[in-house]
């Protein structure tokens, strides 16, 4: 009467093992919506299985089991999941004024000519540089400087629509992209920004301007020919006196 009670507790462990570790290994290396439908039909399977070759106790036991792993796995790979989205962006967000890096530059652009190519959506590039910037770090000193080009980022992420991208490029030069936005109406945006920036009190003894050029991407243009069309349309701009916006 042992001798088969013994094995059966045997076989039980063994397969309870195996299963826990196809479960944690299922909730760990997959994305977590694959994961837990990895866990469901894994759970599916064995579920029946302990049912029909062990006896109820320890088919209970191995079913708990099964089900706090898969608990367990669930809640590690949210962790995962949430850290992996935290770290990814950091890698395209500019830690200073919260807009874009370069990173992410390169794709937008040449997934918005492919669009452009395949629907004839109008695709805009606004480029804005802020007016004698050296100057306030000069004067004022990195901080203050430091404090303009956070609201200004600021300002430029809240203006803009949920399709749309704030970049910046390095400095005080800025890039937005325009989703589904013609040259006129880019041009009106423009200018509403311009407009805004120099209304705006940035520092308590000077105004802050800025520059911009406006550039709507052209049949057969590639993205770095339509990038660097609206970096000659800023420096139109800026050469016509600054404080402008040049298309």
């Amino acid at each position: 009467m042992m001798t088969p009670r013994t094995g059966n507790r045997g076989v039980a462990a063994d397969f309870r093992s195996q299963s826990t570790f196809r479960v944690a290994v299922a909730g760990a290396m997959l994305p977590e919506r694959k994961a837990w439908l990895a866990n469901a039909v894994l759970l599916a399977i064995v579920i029946p299985m302990s049912w029909n070759g062990l006896n109820h106790a320890l088919t209970a036991r191995v079913v708990a089991t099964l089900l706090a792993v898969s608990v367990f796995s669930a809640i590690f790979v949210r962790i995962i999941s949430e850290q992996q989205k935290r770290l990814q962006a950091l890698a395209v967000t500019d830690p200073l004024t919260g807009a874009f890096n370069r990173t992410l530059l390169e794709r937008v652009l040449d997934e918005a000519v492919q669009q452009h190519d395949r629907s004839g959506a109008a695709m805009t590039l606004i480029a804005l540089d802020l007016d004698h910037f050296k100057a306030i770090n000069d004067s004022l000193g990195h901080d203050a400087g430091d404090t303009v080009l956070v609201e200004i980022g600021a300002l430029l992420r809240r203006r803009v629509r949920r399709a749309d991208k704030v970049f910046r490029l390095g400095g005080e030069e800025f890039l937005v992209f325009l989703y589904g936005t013609g040259a006129e109406q880019a041009a009106t945006v423009a200018e509403s920004l311009r407009a805004e920036i120099a209304a705006h009190r940035f520092l308590d003894d000077r105004a802050v301007t800025a520059s911009f050029g406006v550039a709507t991407l052209q049949a057969d243009e590639n993205w770095t020919a339509w990038l660097k069309r609206c970096d000659r349309t800023l420096y139109r701009a800026k050469a016509a006196g600054r404080n402008r916006v040049a298309t």
